[in-house]
């Protein structure tokens, strides 16, 4: 059975709203960076996990593997219902000696505690790249360092 052909409104709209998205997490990151006053850094992590305007829920991280994949470095688990609802970000153990690497991290997944599981990559490491001051590949390089560190152990 072949699978109907792709109807070019829809997929418009699916290109429309990727685009929308990837400008408002790129508008995000500025805005949290400029509220930062610069890059997020291990210095001001805990403001930025904790400002609404940066993070969409309160959030805290745990240095865990409870729940990771062996391929994950973390992932972020939303908690609580309404006005309770809060994320914890679990972070293999390893990143708890190396808080200059928890940054990047943190950054890379933030996009999906702001906007769920409809992020990309793409939008994580532009968002990332965005509020780490520098550009995607380099981003996305200095992101995958870190992650293979916990792979390595």
């Amino acid at each position: 059975m072949s699978e109907p052909p792709l109807n070019r409104e829809s997929v418009s709209q699916a290109d429309a709203l990727e685009e929308a998205l990837r400008r408002h997490a790129l508008f995000a990151a500025e805005r949290a960076r400029a509220k930062l006053g610069g890059p997020l850094s291990a210095g001001n992590l805990s403001v930025f996990l904790n400002d609404q305007d940066c993070v969409r829920y309160p959030t805290s991280i745990v240095f865990d593997r409870a729940g990771l994949e062996p391929h994950q470095f973390g992932f972020p688990k939303q908690v609580g219902t309404g006005k309770q609802r809060r994320c914890i970000v679990h972070l293999d153990p390893v990143y708890e000696t190396r808080p200059d690497e928890v940054p990047w991290l943190v950054a890379y997944l933030t996009p999906v505690i702001n906007y769920g599981d409809i992020v990309t990559s793409e939008i994580c490491e532009l968002y990332g790249a965005t509020l780490m001051g520098t550009v995607p590949q380099t981003f996305a390089d200095e992101v995958a360092r870190a992650a293979e560190s916990c792979r390595t152990r």
